[in-house]
Formats: C-alpha cells, structure tokens, sequence
C-alpha cells in the first residue's frame, strides 16, 4: 500500500529540520575571513597567503559535490553524510594542529572541503524525494542553513578566537562538527518506492514527475547545461570573492 502524507503526518519536516541544522554548520566556511588576520599574526604571513585555505577549500567542494552524488545513489544518504561528516570534523581538527598555512591549506582546504562536498547534497535530495508536493519550500529551507550559516556562526567563530585563537577555535568547532553532523546523519533516507503525496495539488506534482529527467551524461551534451553552468560560476566567483575578504577589509 503506498504512503501518503496523511500517514507520514508532519515526520518528513523532520529532515528538512535537520537538514538546515546540518548546513548551518557546513557553511562556517563562510566565515572563514574571520581567521584570516589572527593566522597572518600568528604565522607573520601575508593577506594573500591567509586566503589558500579558503580557495582550496571552495575548490575541493566543488569537485566533491559530483562525487557525493554519485555514492549517493549506491550507498544512500545517511552512509554518504556520515562518512561526509567524518572528514569534515577531521579536517577541521587536524586544522587546529596546524603548524604552517601550507599545512592547514592542505588539511582544512582538501579533508574539510571534500566533507562538505559529500554531505551538501543529501539533505537537499532526501528535501526533494520526501516533498514533492512543496519541493521549492523544503529544498529553500533546507540550502538556506548554508547562507544563514555567517550569521549564526560568525560571532560564535568571533568569540571563540578571541577568547581561545585560531588554531583552538578550530580544534573546538571540529569535535562539535564532528559528534554533531554524524548524529544529525543517522535519520536521514529517501522515503519508499510507493510513497506519494496526495494532496490538492497532487496533479501538478505528478505533471512534473513526467518532464523527461535526465542524468548527467545526457544533461551534459545539452547547450543550456554549459550556459547555466558558466552563468552560476559568474555569479558564485562574485559573491565567494566578497565573502573571502569581508573580515580583513575592516583590518
């Protein structure tokens, strides 16, 4: 018999809850201008310099987002995030034990980085598989604890180096990264083969099931795949730049 929302009730809001927990802390990469000048005092480096951890970073994301989603759909999401979750706390701790910005570009920039590559997705594609009826709603609630994220963790990153420095700010966060995301990763699956939402609006959410879907080999021997590609790293490069250096301009 197959599922409906009547029978889930509010359950599946659960994993956009989650879900917007779990990005808050992912995106504290957006705070990352914030340690800039402390590690330029501690190392005696240049403003340039301070910034490899972050490129590298943004860099490494970006190349596992595509993996993430391919271990997605052979190992579900709950294993992915985990597994996701367990890079990101080790990057940011080992950052804390840093000795050089070369060594905490390396660790924060690569281990971190892929972390998030891997865990960013899921929360999104479980939102999108469990809310086909208000897909728009729980996928912007959801991605939306990746933005808000500055503004939660900015001043608790603020405090913690001030109180502790960089290197231990690091080291803190890591372990609460770390315990917190694995936990938050355990509820987290794609509801079932018949699961379906009935509802007022359900023709319209089945008149979108039947748009051709295509996979990733196919979407990329599309012109309009390349043109929004191109259009996204415009638009992504202007605001990352910005973000980068937000903290240090106010030096």
């Amino acid at each position: 018999m197959a599922q409906d929302s009547a029978q889930v009730g509010g359950g599946r809001w659960l994993y956009v809850i989650l879900g917007l927990i779990v990005n808050i802390m992912l995106g504290a990469i957006y705070s990352f201008s914030l340690f800039r000048v402390p590690l330029e005092k501690l190392w005696n480096i240049s403003a340039t310099a301070s910034g490899y951890p972050f490129m590298l970073f943004l860099a490494v994301f970006a190349v596992a987002m595509p993996i993430g989603g391919n271990l997605m759909q052979k190992w579900g999401p709950r294993n992915t995030m985990i597994l996701g979750s367990i890079l990101v706390g080790i990057g940011w701790i080992l950052a804390g034990l840093s000795t050089s910005i070369g060594m905490l570009a390396l660790i924060y920039g690569i281990i971190g980085g892929f972390g998030v590559g891997l865990v960013y997705g899921c929360p999104i594609a479980v939102a999108a598989k469990w809310f086909p009826d208000k897909g728009g709603l729980a996928i912007g609630l959801t991605v939306g604890g990746f933005g808000l994220s500055a503004l939660i963790m900015a001043p608790i990153i603020k405090a913690l180096i001030a109180s502790s420095g960089p290197l231990n700010t690091f080291l803190y966060l890591g372990v609460v990264f770390l315990i917190v995301n694995v936990l938050l990763s355990l509820p987290f699956k794609f509801p079932p083969p018949d699961f379906k939402v009935t509802s007022a609006i359900s023709s319209q959410a089945q008149t979108v099931t039947a748009v051709k879907d295509y996979d990733r080999p196919e979407a990329m021997t599309k012109s309009t795949f390349w043109v929004l590609w191109f259009l996204y790293i415009i638009g992504a490069m202007a605001g990352i730049m910005a973000i980068g250096i937000a903290a240090p301009v106010g030096k």
